[in-house]
């Protein structure tokens, strides 16, 4: 048994609780199970974790006053569990835990997963109280979580069916561009987001976007990095599918970004991108990611449908596919659509100050094509904000 050279200026308590310490790591160290053997009821338990991520420290919105601090770990088997500080322990841990190191933790108290709210990996559904009384030594040999950065990510073709089974994704991906929504109505008010466009060796781009604290920390990152003409590798890990834009990713609470990784893949694909940095910057002219669901989506012959077989009210989770010619009924001389150049949607005429705006992206642009010379465009409006154009606007049309 190891003293502490400090103890004679202990008090009593205090060096047997040190002791008590000592002892119960010694008892455990032997003892060392992975992550999924861990529950409730158990005693005397240790596990070698690698800290993955450190959330921000927040307020708690159950009980006012409450602080605490959210720690994601990973085990050698790359399962993973959400660990949890409160108030007072939050300076200890913070300063204690270090992002990607190893560590030996035991003592927490396991919880069982509360109605709601997810966890990191549905393989464990329990998550960890770190207090006073849990014992925090460093891992001296960490070869054995090697592996783990080499992990296997989803393919971009998995997104489809991942999104028809509700089940979270890990992904890497070149980020090749940022669109310009940066604010969403939810129920809960209106949010800040940032959406960004993800790529790999296939080339067939998807949306990405970024929830909480995230737009903030690894969002502005990103940004900051387009800005100055780079296309960064990101890995995504427990992200969600979704329909919106056909569709496309978004983050959790308990998602993880890391930007430019180091791994055997990580290598392989920034390799790739700075050799086909011309086509990269072609395909982020293209906004190909409005179709992701045509490019990536494979249906199986069971999904595909007639039209009399169509229900008339469809879960975009679950699309209906049909193969089939379309053939346009033309009404009238004119078929135009006028809509905004960087999200597609529908751009509104004022029609009595006669003035243009997309209600989704701020910036403006106005082009004016010929319809017998596609290729030419002439650009009459370019601003941060729409311009009054007068009465021009009402013969734009015609």
């Amino acid at each position: 048994m190891t003293h502490c050279p400090g103890c004679k200026k202990l008090g009593l308590r205090d060096r047997l609780q040190f002791e008590l310490n000592e002892f119960h790591l010694e008892v455990v160290m032997a003892k060392a199970l992975d992550l999924v053997d861990i529950t409730p009821q158990m005693r005397g338990w240790s596990c070698q974790v690698r800290i993955v991520k450190k959330f921000d420290e927040k307020l708690s919105t159950n009980t006012p006053g409450k602080r605490f601090m959210q720690i994601l770990l990973e085990d050698k088997q790359g399962i993973r569990v959400q660990a949890v500080v409160f108030d007072n322990d939050i300076p200890r841990y913070n300063s204690t835990l270090h992002l990607d190191s190893c560590y030996t933790i035991s003592n927490a108290n396991v919880k069982p997963q509360r109605p709601n709210y997810s966890v990191p990996d549905e393989r464990y559904k329990y998550t960890w109280i770190l207090s006073g009384r849990t014992v925090v030594q460093p891992l001296r040999d960490s070869s054995a979580f090697i592996n783990a950065s080499n992990k296997v990510y989803n393919a971009f073709y998995d997104v489809y069916h991942c999104m028809k089974s509700g089940i979270e994704i890990s992904l890497m991906g070149i980020v090749i561009d940022k669109l310009p929504k940066e604010v969403i109505p939810t129920s809960k008010g209106d949010k800040h987001i940032k959406e960004i466009v993800l790529v790999d060796e296939k080339l067939k781009p998807i949306a990405l976007t970024l929830w909480g604290d995230f737009v903030d920390t690894e969002g502005s990152e990103i940004v900051n990095l387009l800005n100055v003409n780079e296309y960064p590798l990101i890995s995504i890990e427990n992200i969600g599918v979704t329909p919106f834009k056909g569709i496309s990713l978004c983050t959790k609470p308990h998602s993880t970004v890391t930007i430019n990784p180091i791994s055997s893949r990580a290598q392989q694909l920034q390799k790739w991108a700075v050799e086909n940095r011309p086509t990269l910057d072609a395909l982020k002219i293209c906004r190909e990611y409005n179709n992701a669901v045509i490019n990536l989506a494979i249906p199986v012959v069971a999904e595909i449908s007639k039209i009399s077989e169509v229900p008339p009210s469809i879960d975009p989770t679950k699309p209906v596919w049909i193969h089939g010619k379309i053939n346009l009924q033309l009404e009238g001389d004119n078929l135009w659509y006028m809509a905004c150049s960087n999200c597609l949607k529908t751009v509104y005429a004022d029609s009595i100050q006669g003035f243009f705006a997309c209600i989704v992206v701020r910036r403006m642009q106005l082009l004016l094509q010929d319809p017998e010379r596609m290729s030419q465009s002439l650009i009459l409006l370019q601003q941060l904000k729409p311009r009054f154009l007068g009465n021009a606007w009402k013969n734009f049309c015609s």
